[in-house]
């Protein structure tokens, strides 16, 4: 009776193992998803990012506005078009928890480019405009089809955001 207790006592913490995700490869899943962004975005290409969307995901603009994911990839597709070069791109983890099958990063964006101004986004019509951005958001990862994927960003106060070196608003915020 006591070696079938024992057995079943394995038994379920296996299953309960093999359940829960391991935070250590949580992690290491999804610091490789934002570096394939990260690169992605320096070669001025959303698919890295947009690969691992969650249908359900949401998007959380500075200043609260929400965005759909068919929004978001749109937009994101409007910023990469308007963009003519990057010279930095990083995302770093600076908090990561997981519980069960859900992962919540705290994630800082920094990022330099030059876009095209054609619009008057930022500033005078037809110049092209240097964009600084050092961005903290809080992203909340999910396991779907035994995968990460991302299902909400929400941007976090206080990041920052230069035209051409002066403070500007981010667009959308």
């Amino acid at each position: 009776m006591k070696s079938a207790f024992a057995l079943g006592a394995i038994l379920v913490t296996s299953l309960v193992a093999i359940a829960a995700p391991d935070e250590s490869a949580a992690r290491k899943e999804i610091k490789g998803a934002y570096n394939r962004m990260a690169a992605g975005f320096l070669k001025k290409d959303p698919r890295p990012l947009i690969e691992v969307l969650h249908p359900g995901f949401t998007n959380e603009e500075p200043g609260g506005k929400p965005q759909s994911r068919k929004q978001f990839i749109e937009s994101m597709k409007g910023y990469t078009a308007m963009t003519k070069s990057v010279d930095r791109s990083e995302i770093i983890i600076k908090k990561f928890t997981v519980k069960g099958s859900k992962a919540v990063a705290d994630v800082q964006s920094i990022m330099k480019m030059t876009a095209d101004n054609s619009s008057g986004m930022f500033g005078k019509v037809g110049k092209t405009a240097v964009l600084e951005m050092d961005m903290m958001d809080r992203e909340t990862w999910v396991v779907s089809k035994n995968r990460w994927l991302l299902k909400k960003s929400v941007s976090l106060p206080g990041g920052k955001f230069l035209v051409n070196g002066k403070p500007a608003t981010m667009p959308g915020g």
